[in-house]
């Protein structure tokens, strides 16, 4: 069976992350030590954090504009 250009793009980000994991990691423990992927895991916390804000401030903007 032929592939999709779906399975094509998949197939390419999956090739992607294996050849860059071990740079990224290497990057990250040179700059944040052993405990780099808790330093991940914190700044992710924090941008989902301020996602959620933006979202609710768009949204509160776009409900007092309708009355």
């Amino acid at each position: 069976m032929a592939k999709t250009n779906h399975g094509r793009v998949g197939e390419a980000l999956e090739l992607l992350n294996e050849g860059l994991r071990p740079f990224v990691e290497r990057e990250l423990r040179a700059a944040h030590g052993d405990g780099w992927q808790e330093s991940v895991q914190a700044a992710i916390r924090q941008d989902r954090g301020a996602v959620k804000a933006a979202k609710w401030v768009f949204l509160k903007k776009v409900d007092t504009s309708k009355s």
